[in-house]
């Protein structure tokens, strides 16, 4: 039986199997596009688990970057969260979810370079695929809310310094150029200051 829809994770699995059926635990795939992972989900079937969490972590924003020098496990990179992003493997401060190789157990950690050369991962959250990428949201709007109360702080600082000036106009590349700064210093401070 062919797949109802043409995504990666069904094509895979019809290809490996010419009835359209899981070679493991013989369940259907059809689905449509945007609902593999929820089909999936509640499978008992181990490869019907770990390839709905991969899919879901890549539709996630995930960049694959495991299995290699850096991570003999299956790990994917989200980004840093301030600083300069030089990409997975090379982030002071990234943003990675990681295979835990225990049943249905993900880890939501952040990578530290040290100057002894050892890296760092600081645990952020453990659980599911779904907690590990609810607590990667809450991560981000952590700082989206810091940056913001920073922005204010920093514009009352500003008004209170030059109460004779009474408008507020600011050319908006500055103000981009202000955020990415305030961001970068964040990172900044977070990789230099988190307790390894």
């Amino acid at each position: 039986m062919k797949p109802e829809c043409d995504c990666g994770l069904c094509r895979k699995r019809a290809a490996a199997s010419a009835d359209g059926r899981c070679y493991d635990c013989e369940q259907d795939y059809e689905c449509n596009v945007h609902c593999c992972y929820e089909h999936l989900e509640d499978q008992p079937c181990g490869t019907c688990r770990v390839a709905a969490d991969s899919a879901a972590i890549a539709n996630g924003g995930g960049q694959p970057c495991g299995l290699n020098a850096d991570w003999c496990i299956t790990a994917y990179y989200f980004g840093c969260c301030g600083g300069i992003d030089r990409g997975p493997n090379r982030t002071d401060g990234g943003l990675y979810i990681l295979d835990t190789e225990l049943e249905d157990q993900w880890e939501l950690v952040q990578r530290f370079y040290r100057e002894d050369g050892n890296d760092k991962c600081v645990p952020l959250a453990c659980g599911t695929v779904k907690e590990c990428l609810a607590a990667l949201e809450e991560h981000r709007e952590t700082v989206k809310r810091t940056l913001d109360a920073a922005e204010r702080g920093f514009w009352r600082a500003i008004a209170r310094a030059y109460p004779a000036i009474k408008t507020g106009d600011f050319p908006p590349n500055a103000a981009a150029g202000l955020r990415t700064a305030m961001r970068d210093a964040l990172g900044t401070w977070v990789c230099g200051n988190q307790p390894l």
